[in-house]
């Protein structure tokens, strides 16, 4: 056998011809006639290797090849040759591989055990490509009545209806979808109008392994795109990664339009190549959950090459497996944007820098866990761009003196905070609330401490930087049988856009009359009818939206008909009879009506059929869950909601609990319905037709939402 040196090998579809020694010569490499059997999630590929054998060299036979790769997803390989050609001294090996569906690292071919093909140790990812034909659904050219409406608004207006129309339901086929209607309606819409859509509006998610009829979507998408300049990104999801990876080689332009990745600790790669494959990304999302042992779990981030990458870490439930290394990276290095801990016992105080700053650190959340406020300050004082604090169930130093709120106070750029905890002292939560400059603050303190019960009513708080407050009541230490809101001290709560508070005696009705720029209330736990009617009698002109949540007691419905400006009600729990008086309220001003368990104490959902379909004034109707006690007539959400679209056709948003299968009857009504002018309000219906694509494509063409459960 002829002593050959080691040859490069160089994967191209061009014709280019390398040499190498006086022996051997490789003229060109290429792949083809690839075919993927999805069922077994096997790849079939074949490449031909084409060897220029010089004057006097013997001709290798195919038994003298090895293939080899790094990857763990590679099985066996077959090599067909050498078979003569022209000229003579030319020799074809037919090489075919079988892998799993995937993507092929490190391949390297021997000849005689030795390195024959490449000999720097790197060759280009090799990726499977699928042959399987299958049909993929071609919208309808727009009809001439829709063309010419559209044709007829200005490019402005038609910007907006479009992204309106991707966000109500923004996943790959109705985006697709959308797309092709709309570039089929005339060229004016596809050069002016698609191009100057807002990109980060433009987005959408890929959750699940990737099917071949969303590939071929894909690929038709990335044509489409590209003939109408459309700027838009997508994300993928942790549970798709391993699926995009197996054709991300094969729509070169839309691995370009990823943005977000999100990764988790099975999936994190040992090198960088991942990041070379998604070349345009923003966002990496790192996720944690549990592991046993005391190791070290952060991977190696090519910090340098992706200085322009937002990273998120979320480490849950660790407890003591997160070590001192990791911390450091985490705290000292300047690499995240978000970073959520849970779940950790150890105290790292002695780990942080005093001169790094995480001046990246936008977001953090802080949750069960045991650090000392000294640790915490240290840590918000290094991450002056906070914008988002959360310190949930933490322990904090319980002293009068405590200074940890001087860290908070000091950020400049925070806009959401929130902190619950078991005990606080008066003083320093009140120094905290007059000078936080935060847009929303949610407050969650179990109990108060203080000298005296007088204190609590010497201080105010005076903030016109916090427009969203929650806020929950809270025991006093001193006598526990007393209850205690930090809103009684609020001075003017007429700043205020949207309050969520637990109702407390102490809090005076009167000053709701300061509400003059709440657009939303919401109740927590339990609260006195009276107070609820009190609230609902002043006719807040900014007031639109009330929710009630674990509200046994609600105010009569037939107080609503004295307020005029109330359009939303959201209820946790609302009792049949309530409802049916909601139901033909003659309140022309209420839109919307959401119940997330109806009790039906006597009688049967189907009882209120009649009200449901009488009713004129409500849009959507939604009601999650139904508690019946007796037993009786049997429910079915199909028949249920059919039966109020036959009916009524001012409803647009229609939501019932799943009960009952699709009969065919049922289902052929649907068909007739949803292709009528009745139901052209509808934009939402709360069933789920997954298992039956003719109507999801129905309601695509009508731009109506669905279940997705």
């Amino acid at each position: 056998m002829l002593n050959l040196s080691i040859l490069v090998f160089i994967l191209f579809i061009s014709g280019l011809v390398v040499s190498f020694s006086p022996s051997v010569a490789v003229n060109s490499v290429t792949i083809s006639s690839v075919n993927v059997t999805a069922q077994d999630h096997v790849c079939h590929f074949e490449f031909q290797l084409n060897v220029k054998i010089l004057g006097g060299s013997s001709t290798p036979k195919s038994t003298d090849f090895t293939i080899s790769s790094s990857s763990n997803k590679y099985i066996n390989s077959h090599i067909v040759g050498p078979i003569s050609q022209i000229p003579t001294n030319s020799k074809l090996y037919k090489i075919k591989v079988t892998t799993l569906v995937g993507i092929i690292k490190d391949f390297k071919i021997y000849l005689n055990g030795t390195l024959f093909a490449p000999t720097d140790g790197n060759t280009p990812p090799i990726q499977c490509k699928s042959s399987q034909k299958q049909n993929v659904l071609i919208p309808k050219e727009p009809s001439e009545s829709l063309a010419l409406r559209l044709m007829m608004l200005p490019n402005h207006i038609l910007q907006k209806i479009f992204e309106y129309r991707v966000q109500l339901e923004c996943n790959l086929k109705i985006y697709y979808r959308v797309i092709v209607v709309f570039a089929l309606v005339s060229k004016r819409i596809q050069l002016e109008v698609l191009p100057k859509l807002r990109r980060n509006s433009l987005r959408f998610s890929i959750e699940n392994q990737i099917s071949q009829k969303e590939l071929d979507f894909l690929k038709r998408l990335d044509r489409i795109t590209g003939q109408c300049r459309l700027q838009y990104t997508t994300e993928i999801k942790k549970s798709a990664i391993d699926s995009f990876l197996q054709i991300a080689y094969l729509i070169p332009h839309f691995r370009t339009k990823v943005t977000r990745l999100e990764l988790w600790d099975l999936m994190l790669p040992k090198d960088d190549w991942l990041f070379d494959i998604f070349t345009n990304v923003e966002d990496i999302s790192i996720q944690y959950d549990k592991i046993d042992g005391n190791v070290q779990v952060f991977p190696v981030i090519p910090v340098q090459k992706l200085s322009n990458v937002n990273f998120e870490i979320s480490l849950r439930g660790l407890l003591n497996s997160l070590s001192e290394v990791d911390f450091i990276k985490c705290f000292n290095t300047n690499q995240f944007k978000k970073i959520s801990i849970s779940g950790t016992t150890i105290d790292f105080t002695k780990y942080l820098s005093d001169s790094n700053e995480n001046n990246r650190l936008t977001e953090l959340s802080i949750l069960f866990t045991l650090y000392e406020s000294s640790a915490l300050s240290v840590i918000i004082d290094r991450s002056p761009s906070l914008t988002t604090l959360v310190l949930d169930r933490i322990r904090l130093d319980n002293s009068p003196d405590n200074d940890f709120f001087n860290s908070i106070i000091n950020l400049k750029n925070l806009v959401n905070f929130e902190i619950s905890t078991s005990t606080m002292w008066f003083k320093p939560i009140v120094k905290l609330l007059n000078n936080i400059k935060c847009n929303k603050c949610i407050l969650y303190i179990t109990t108060l401490d203080c000298d005296s019960e007088e204190e609590l009513y010497g201080d105010k708080i005076v903030n016109g930087y916090i427009k969203h407050l929650k806020v929950t009541k809270s025991m006093i230490r001193e006598n526990r049988q007393k209850q205690f809101s930090l809103l009684s001290i609020w001075r003017s709560l007429s700043t205020i856009e949207t309050l969520e508070f637990e109702y407390s005696p102490c809090i005076p009705i009167d000053m709701f009359n300061e509400l003059t720029s709440t657009s939303k209330i919401t109740y927590l736990t339990s609260i006195k009818s009276k107070a609820i009617e009190q609230l609902i009698l002043l006719d807040l002109p900014k007031l639109k939206e009330m929710k009630f949540y674990y509200q046994p007691e609600s105010a009569p419905p037939l107080i609503f008909n004295q307020n005029h400006y109330i359009t939303t009600l959201d209820f946790d729990q609302l009792n049949f009879n309530d409802l049916s008086q909601f139901l033909t309220l003659d309140n022309q001003t209420l839109q919307s009506l959401s119940i997330s368990c109806l009790i039906i104490d006597k009688g049967y959902l189907y009882d209120a059929l009649p009200l449901f379909q009488a009713n004129t004034t409500l849009s959507t109707i939604q009601v999650f869950t139904v508690y019946q006690k007796k037993n009786g007539r049997l429910y079915n959400q199909y028949q249920f909601i059919l039966s109020i679209l036959l009916v009524n056709s001012k409803v647009q948003r229609l939501t019932f609990p799943s009960a009952g299968p699709l009969n065919s009857s049922t289902y052929n009504d649907y068909k007739t319905l949803l292709r009528s002018e009745r139901v052209k309000n509808l934009w939402h219906i709360g069933v789920s037709f997954t298992k039956h694509p003719e109507l999801l494509d129905i309601l695509s063409q009508c731009s109506i939402t669905s279940s997705s459960k």
